[in-house]
């Protein structure tokens, strides 16, 4: 199971394409992640609202909002949840543009699973506990 501080980690994912969305979903639950999914970056912003989400996984170019105007978005607000841009039109002002607004990682498409669950690794253990994991943890100990 995928814990950090014994939590079990929310992925949500974000790409306008069903199939990316399923495969993703599956493979992420396999390593024992919780996935929320969303269609667009309009959606993907109304699940942040909903519950905690721990990393973001979110195509750059959707239907409506892009990726990166979700990630700005994410920033402007001040949440704090890495956030892993994928692409199949990678270019240099994508990752210049992604890298300036605070994307975690950039995922090329197609891209191999182990390489999407090594990121998502890596992203979820800088996550910051939250203000109520931190005074849950802080009663558990005495």
């Amino acid at each position: 199971m995928s814990l950090t501080n014994g939590k079990k980690r929310t992925i949500l994912v974000v790409d306008d394409e069903e199939p990316i969305r399923f495969m993703l979903s599956e493979a992420l639950q396999e390593q024992g992640y919780t996935v929320v999914l969303a269609s667009s970056a309009e959606e993907g912003i109304t699940r942040l609202g909903q519950q905690r989400i721990d990393v973001i996984l979110t195509d750059l170019h959707l239907q409506g909002l892009s990726g990166l105007d979700l990630l700005r978005l994410v920033r402007d607000h001040s949440y704090d949840a890495p956030v892993i841009l994928m692409t199949a039109y990678s270019s240099v002002y994508s990752v210049e543009t992604a890298a300036r607004y605070g994307a975690y990682g950039y995922l090329a498409k197609p891209f191999e699973l182990p390489a999407v669950w090594d990121l998502v690794r890596r992203a979820c253990a800088c996550v910051r506990p939250s203000a109520t994991d931190r005074a849950t943890r802080a009663t558990t100990r005495g």
